[in-house]
């Protein structure tokens, strides 16, 4: 049951040849066989790791005072983002 509290959270993650979408953290759909290339799957990595800071920074305006708890789910999502990128910096370089 959705939450007025808690917003609607989709997923969509793709890895190589893997797809899974999960909607609040209920797995819909596992699929392998899509065929991506690593510099795209590093790429949507990055956008949904910033998608999830930006959400979190919008849950928190306009002063955006993060918890504690925000201020490490805001240092993991950009955590993410940095390496998501640094990976696909790599793949474009070779």
């Amino acid at each position: 049951m959705h939450s007025a509290n808690k917003p609607f959270q989709a997923r969509v993650a793709a890895n190589g040849s893997f797809l899974s979408i999960k909607i609040n953290n209920i797995k819909l759909l596992d699929y392998w066989g899509l065929g991506m290339d690593n510099a795209v799957d590093n790429l949507f990595e990055a956008l949904f790791a910033l998608t999830d800071l930006r959400v979190l920074l919008r849950e928190t305006a306009p002063l955006h005072k993060l918890s504690a708890e925000q201020q490490m789910q805001a240092r993991e999502a950009l955590a993410r983002a940095k390496a998501a990128l640094s990976k696909l910096e790599e793949e474009l370089q070779e």
